[in-house]
């Protein structure tokens, strides 16, 4: 026998990085062969969202209807991780200088504010773009 038998302790930041892989590896496409290679927890995580749209642009359908595919999206990004939304829909306003949201707003869920606001003689809007590359998601104007 060559050697000797030993244990060797994953450190926490170790056991982080392992996660932060497989996460990265499941939001890429990738499929875990067996499911044995990570114990499945039962554990959901459920975020609570309040879409708080322009009461002067929208009705909640329309909002609704606007922004599906980019919430549809979200959940199935998100669902591999199992990442669960509860979404709800408050009419409201906004400042969008200030970046504050003036009525609708929920203190106990994300916020989110749906709006289209006129800026010289076009529109512009604030969207999501995900890099194919990291699986960042970064937002523009």
């Amino acid at each position: 026998m060559r050697g000797k038998k030993f244990s060797y302790e994953l450190t926490q930041s170790e056991k982080n990085e392992l996660i932060r892989r497989r996460i990265y590896y499941q939001l890429n496409g990738g499929v875990l062969g067996s499911m044995q290679e990570i114990p499945r927890t039962t554990d959901i995580i459920i975020v609570e969202i309040n879409f708080v749209y322009e009461k002067s642009q929208f009705d909640q359908a329309k909002a609704q209807a606007a922004f599906q595919k980019q919430i549809a999206f979200a959940e199935r990004i998100y669902g591999v991780i199992e990442i669960k939304f509860y979404n709800t829909w408050t009419a409201g306003t906004g400042d969008w200088e200030t970046r504050i949201i003036k009525e609708g707003k929920k203190s106990d869920q994300v916020n989110v504010f749906l709006s289209v606001r006129k800026q010289k003689d076009a529109l512009s809007a604030i969207d999501a773009t995900i890099d194919t590359k990291t699986g960042e998601i970064s937002t523009h104007e």
